[in-house]
Formats: structure tokens, C-alpha cells, sequence
């Protein structure tokens, strides 16, 4: 992995669609450079939830055949184990939120406000699988990047069994996102949410904001790609996502077993399934 100091004064641009005072022009340390198409997937998550970052990851790297998986962190090492196929990368720098701003010390961990910067944190990739550490990957969802989203910032799961509508009459759960970062980047959007989060408080954080900006412009993806308490349950799920109060210890939440399966088995076993399936 190549890693590139960017300033932002360094920076060059012709013709900005935006306000200057909308458009961000600072930037963490690095970059990570990338092929455009290569099928990346990203958690995000402070020290409080390393151990939930392994399960989840093991789930998608057994069932997936993705390229890349990184663990955006607030250390420069990991406590735990991984395999070559995980690079962990330490944002704790990074210079798009002020961690005084009004999104920042929420219920919410301050990581979770990158979810909406990594169109700027990989500058040269097309597309990005985002997902929460409380998820557990149960088949290949390859699938994902393929998806013609059309004119879409992102692919996501309306929250079928909540009340939220506070920007239309749909809402969407960001625990598991298909972005499209090319059309971010050109359209400036994550320029105008990244400006939000950082001037005005969002109940439910980088979420609301993404619901509130990009509403008419978010492609619905069915319901197995976020199986869950928020968003309804599939026959046939393809990522189960708990995002419930005591899921760590809950064995009658659909998918638990699988949580349970991946806590356990170890990285060779996870790496061997890999190399079986998808030749990598």
C-alpha cells in the first residue's frame, strides 16, 4: 500500500461547483491509493470496538470475494491478529471533523463521521463497501459492486421498522453503504455533507446527514443486505446487522450463531476458505 501526503495547499482546482465555504479542502495524513475497480471494503472503529472489527471481517473475507479490506483506527497498531488481506490505517490524525464540532462526542463514536470522507480517503476508487462492525457477511455479496446504481451517491436499506422520516418519506440505514465515490467526488457531495456535520448536530449523526443530502439519490438495495432489527428480516439474508442493545451477548438475534462461528474460527481456517473459492 502506498501512502501519500496530501496538504491542502497543494491542492489545485478549476471551476468548483460548490461555495468556497463549503468545500473541504483539508485532508488526513494520507491517502491510499487504489486501482479504481478494485472491490474494497471498510470498518471503521475506535479502540472500544477492535474486537467486534475481527468477526465481522472474518465473515466477509470467508464468504466474499472482495480484493481489500481496511480498518480505518485511532492507534498506529491493532491488538489483534490480522492477514495480509486487512490493512489497518490510523485516521486519528485526520483534519475533516473538529472532534469539538457538534457530531463528535455523541452516543456514537467520532469514527463513525468518516464514513462520509472516504471518497476523499481513496481518491483513485470508484466504488466502496462500508460497513459496520456489528455486521456479520453470510454469502458472497461480490455482487454489490456490480450493481448499476445509475445516478445514485450510494446503494443502501430504508429502515423499514422505524419511525425516523425526518427528510421524506423514506429513511436509510448507513450500517452497510455501496458508495459511489466517483459521483461524490465529482458532484461535491461529500464536500457539502462533511460541511454540515461539522456546523450543525444531526440526531442520528452522519446518517441523518446522508439521508438529509442525498434523499432522491440513494439506490434501495433489498432488505437481505441489511437483515436485521431496523430494517426487516429476508428469507434468504446476505449480511445480518444487529444494531441492537446487547447484541454481543444475545443468542435468539437472527444471525448469533454466525457471530458466534466467526468469534471462533481462526484466521488460517478464514484465509484456507479464501484461497478455496476465490483463489486469493
Amino acid at each position: 500500500m502506498m501512502l501519500h501526503r496530501h496538504f491542502a495547499e497543494e491542492e489545485k482546482h478549476t471551476k468548483p461547483l460548490l461555495p468556497e465555504k463549503y468545500r473541504v479542502l483539508a485532508a488526513p495524513p494520507a491517502e491510499i491509493h487504489t486501482e479504481p475497480d478494485e472491490k474494497i471494503a471498510v470498518y471503521c472503529g475506535t479502540r472500544n470496538i477492535y474486537w467486534d472489527m475481527v468477526p465481522a471481517a472474518k465473515s466477509l473475507l470467508y464468504n466474499a470475494n472482495v480484493d481489500r479490506v481496511f480498518f480505518l483506527i485511532e492507534d498506529d497498531g491493532f491488538p489483534y491478529d490480522l492477514p495480509s488481506a486487512i490493512e489497518c490505517v490510523n485516521v486519528a490524525g485526520q483534519t475533516y471533523f473538529s472532534l469539538k464540532g457538534p457530531n463528535a462526542n455523541t452516543h456514537w463514536t467520532w469514527m463513525v463521521l468518516m464514513r462520509v470522507a472516504l471518497s476523499k480517503i481513496f481518491p483513485d476508487l470508484r466504488k466502496v463497501l462500508s460497513l459496520d462492525m456489528d455486521t456479520i457477511v453470510a454469502e458472497d455479496v461480490s455482487d454489490l459492486w456490480d450493481t448499476d446504481m445509475g445516478d445514485c451517491f450510494l446503494g443502501a436499506v430504508q429502515e423499514y421498522q422505524t419511525n425516523i422520516r425526518p427528510y421524506g418519506k423514506r429513511y436509510y440505514n448507513g450500517g452497510v453503504q455501496m458508495q459511489n465515490l466517483s459521483l461524490l467526488r465529482e458532484e461535491q457531495m461529500d464536500d457539502r455533507i462533511i460541511h454540515a456535520i461539522n456546523t450543525q448536530y444531526f440526531k442520528y449523526n452522519e446518517q441523518d446527514a446522508v439521508n438529509k443530502f442525498c434523499m432522491g439519490r440513494i439506490f434501495d438495495l433489498p432488505v437481505r443486505y441489511n437483515n436485521g432489527r431496523v430494517c426487516g428480516q429476508d428469507k434468504d439474508p446476505a449480511i445480518y446487522h444487529f444494531v441492537t442493545g446487547g447484541w454481543r451477548t444475545n443468542p435468539k438475534l437472527p444471525g448469533y450463531s454466525l457471530l458466534e462461528k466467526f468469534r471462533n474460527l481462526q484466521w488460517d481456517e478464514v484465509m484456507k476458505s479464501r484461497f478455496e473459492k476465490f483463489g486469493k
